[in-house]
């Protein structure tokens, strides 16, 4: 059984460079359950995930997982949120539903707030770290 926490195997983002800025992406911070393809086992902790996202840079954490996929990796969502938000992180959720289409709403909030608001920072040079949960 192979364990992977916090401590033994640290937070990894993968970044790419977009405008003058950094695009960091990485699984869920914090997440505790079996990997459904790699079938590692996730005992990680979210403060010691944050704090190595902060230290990396991180001035906005866009979230696209569902709330339902936050619970599932055994995680309060408003914890989660709290948690990112205590380290002056902006937290942006904009849950994306598996082989879905964005509705209406959906997709005026992307373009009217979420979008521009990034694009911003990534101008800036700010770093942007965007979790998608995979496995």
């Amino acid at each position: 059984m192979n364990i992977r926490t916090s401590v033994l195997d640290p937070i990894r983002i993968d970044e790419l460079p977009i405008l003058n800025g950094r695009l960091g992406m990485s699984f869920c911070a914090g997440k505790k359950d079996v990997g459904y393809y790699s079938r590692h086992v996730w005992e990680r902790d979210l403060e010691t995930d944050a704090l190595a996202i902060a230290n990396w840079g991180a001035t906005t954490w866009l979230n696209l997982m569902k709330e339902s996929d936050i619970k599932a990796v055994s995680l309060d969502p408003m914890i989660f949120k709290n948690t990112i938000e205590n380290l002056a992180i902006k937290y942006l959720h904009f849950p994306i539903v598996d082989a879905g289409v964005p509705t209406e709403a959906d997709e005026k909030r992307w373009q009217e707030e979420i979008s521009p608001f990034v694009l911003n920072e990534l101008t800036k040079g700010k770093k942007c770290l965007c979790i998608v949960e995979v496995d």
